[in-house]
This record gives C-alpha cells, structure tokens and sequence, in this order.
C-alpha cells in the first residue's frame, strides 16, 4: 500500500498572519503619534482661563442643550462662547465652573479644557497599538 505525504504548511505561508496585526500596529502607532503631536500643539500656545456655564442655549433638560460659557482675559475683555464639541462628553450644567484654554490674540475661539477631548483618542490609539504589536510578536514566535 502506498502512502501519501502529509503537506505540511510552508514556513512563510504561517508568516503572512503577522502581517494584519502588524500593519494594524504600524497604524495605530502612527495615528497615535499624530494625534498626542495635535493635542500637544492646541495646548501649546492658549492661555488658561477659569470659566462659567451661565447658560443653556436648546431644549432645557434636553442631551441637545449646549453651554454657553463665559470667561475674561487677563486685558478685562468678557468673552461668551458656545463650545463646538459637547455632545460626546459630560456637558457641563448650568452654573457649573469650567477650564477654558484659547489663543490669547483670538479669545473668541477658546474651547472649555476637557482632558478625554484632548487626550483620548490618542490614548485609545497608543492602547491599540501596543495590543497589535504583542499579537504580532505571539503570532510571529508561532509562526517559528
């Protein structure tokens, strides 16, 4: 009787799924070297300012309602502002002090200072990033 080979899988066929996670991981690190330089640079640059939510423009109660946010400049300029991102994080209340950063030749474009709107995503792609390249590096240590 004859017998018939057992094929076994070519070494670099194993390799080729190293390649996802770890072009998943060049990404993601790239992504998230841009995003921390981004964050970085709207920090860098804008006065800090302490401010107040002394409104609430929309329906009152309402996920939709956005703050209006007051503040002034060092110069005694009053400054009200409704910030552009504020349905994805906690929206501050009525009253409510907050940290205000803007660019000191343009008051009117400060945004409130929230840490997770300036530093999550970033965060999010550093996590995902170091989670790819140590599946790549299991992957890769299997692959032999």
């Amino acid at each position: 009787m004859k017998k018939t080979p057992t094929v076994k899988p070519a070494p670099a066929r194993a390799g080729r799924f190293v390649i996802v996670p770890l072009l998943l991981a060049l990404t993601l690190s790239l992504a998230g070297i841009i995003l921390a330089s981004r964050a970085y640079d709207r920090r860098d640059g804008t006065v800090t300012a302490p401010g107040k939510v002394v409104n609430m423009i929309g329906p009152q109660g309402s996920s939709d309602a956005r703050p209006l946010v007051r503040f002034s400049t060092p110069d005694g300029q009053i400054v009200d502002f409704v910030p552009l991102h504020s349905g994805k994080w906690p929206v501050p209340h009525l009253g409510e002090e907050v940290a205000v950063m803007y660019p000191p030749d343009r008051p009117g474009t400060a945004q409130v200072y929230q840490f997770t709107e300036q530093w999550l995503p970033a965060v999010v792609c550093g996590i995902g990033a170091v989670l790819a390249w140590l599946v790549a590096l299991v992957l890769r240590r299997k692959a032999g």
